[in-house]
């Protein structure tokens, strides 16, 4: 029993530090806090912090894991494939306008992450490698159907989309009024016989 309370009570600081590390990335920007900033907000030693997260770009990895795990409409279009899961996907990209500050974090760390010796740069690794296969499977179900115009390659047209998505990220933290949701939804409009439907639950 004592066992499972230290458990629980690590998970609840773990949580703790995420929350207090989400707070800090928004207020500063990534690369202005420090592990003792953390352990300062959660008024804890900075070797708590370090116990689960020996360095910034390891807690900045753990934050936009966590999103990519509470997120309910990412959770739902994990369930998805063909047309479903790319029509969803326009649903995200318009979701993330509700999380700029993670956006933020998500382009600055994955560009601090190409370093092969940053603490994120597995998470990024994979992660991309995970996307465009199942970007591109969802491609290769419509185009079984026949619902792909000529020429498509499914793994292409995945990594184009992923580009895109990233690339209008970028724009759209630089100015707010950028539409980011148009440009995904017309590249696939491009890529499908017939014109991508919206996405609802």
């Amino acid at each position: 029993m004592a066992e499972h309370t230290r458990r629980q009570s690590r998970s609840a600081l773990r949580d703790r530090l995420l929350d207090a590390a989400t707070e800090l990335f928004a207020e500063r920007g990534y690369r202005s806090v420090t592990l003792a900033d953390v352990a300062a907000r959660c008024d804890v030693a900075e070797a708590s912090v370090q116990h689960d997260f020996p360095s910034v770009g390891a807690l900045a990895t753990a934050v936009l894991a966590r999103r990519d795990e509470v997120s309910p409409r990412r959770g739902l279009v994990s369930g998805l494939s063909g047309r479903r899961l790319l029509s969803a996907l326009c649903g995200v990209v318009g979701d993330n306008t509700a999380e700029r500050d993670l956006v933020a974090l998500f382009a600055a760390v994955s560009v601090d992450a190409i370093a092969d010796d940053h603490a994120s740069h597995d998470y990024f690794e994979a992660r991309y490698a995970a996307v465009s296969v199942w970007i591109a499977d969802a491609f290769a179900e419509v185009a079984a159907e026949g619902g792909l115009r000529d020429g498509v390659e499914p793994m292409r047209a995945a990594r184009q989309m992923i580009a895109l998505m990233d690339g209008m990220q970028i724009q759209w933290l630089y100015d707010p009024h950028v539409d980011m949701v148009d440009p995904v939804r017309g590249f696939l409009d491009l890529q499908l016989v017939e014109p991508i439907e919206p996405f609802t639950l």
